[in-house]
C-alpha cells in the first residue's frame, strides 16, 4: 500500500505540479500583457506629450500670426487715414478750381483775357495756361476718383485682415 500510496502521492504531486506550470504559465502571460499594456500606455503618454507639445506649437504660432495681422491691419488703418487726409486736401483744392473755374466761366471772360495780351506770344501763354487749367482740373477730379477707390480697397482689405483674425481665434 506504500507503493499505491506513494504513487497517488507522486500522481498528485505530477497534478499539483502541471497545474503550477498552467498557472506560471498564465501568470507569465498576464504580466507579458501587463508590460505591453504599459509600453501601450507609456506609449499613450508619450503621444500625448508630443500631441500637447505640437499644440502648444499651433497656438504659438497662431499668436505669431495674429500679431502680423494685427500689424498689418494698424498699416492698413494708417494708411486709409492718411488716403483720406489726402482726399480731403485733394477735395478742398478741386473746390477752390471749380470756384476760380465758376467766376470765370464765361466764354467772353476767356476772351478778353486772351486779348488783353500785350502781345501774341504773351496770348498763346494764356491759351495754354487755360488749357491746362482744364487738364488740371480733370486730373484732379481723376485723382479723386482714384484715391476713394484706394480707400475702398484698403477697408476690404482691413475687413478681410479682421475676418481672418476672427477665424484664427476660434
Amino acid at each position: 500500500m506504500i507503493g499505491i500510496s506513494s504513487a497517488q502521492t507522486r500522481a498528485e504531486l505530477e497534478k499539483q505540479r502541471e497545474k503550477l506550470n498552467r498557472e506560471i504559465a498564465e501568470l507569465q502571460n498576464t504580466v507579458k500583457e501587463i508590460a505591453k499594456e504599459k509600453s501601450l500606455t507609456q506609449q499613450q503618454v508619450t503621444a500625448l506629450s508630443k500631441q500637447i507639445n505640437l499644440r502648444e506649437q499651433k497656438i504659438n504660432t497662431i499668436t505669431s500670426e495674429v500679431a502680423v495681422i494685427n500689424k498689418h491691419i494698424n498699416a492698413n488703418t494708417a494708411a486709409v487715414n492718411k488716403l483720406k487726409a489726402e482726399l480731403e486736401k485733394m477735395k478742398r483744392d478741386y473746390e477752390k478750381m471749380v470756384m476760380f473755374a465758376f467766376r470765370n466761366r464765361n466764354a467772353y471772360n476767356k476772351l478778353m483775357f486772351i486779348f488783353a495780351s500785350k502781345d501774341f506770344n504773351q496770348g498763346f501763354r494764356r491759351v495754354k495756361y487755360l488749357q491746362q487749367f482744364n487738364d488740371s482740373r480733370k486730373l484732379k477730379a481723376a485723382d479723386i476718383e482714384n484715391t476713394k477707390k484706394q480707400i475702398e480697397q484698403k477697408i476690404a482689405q482691413l475687413q478681410a485682415d479682421r475676418n481672418k483674425q476672427v477665424a484664427l481665434m476660434k
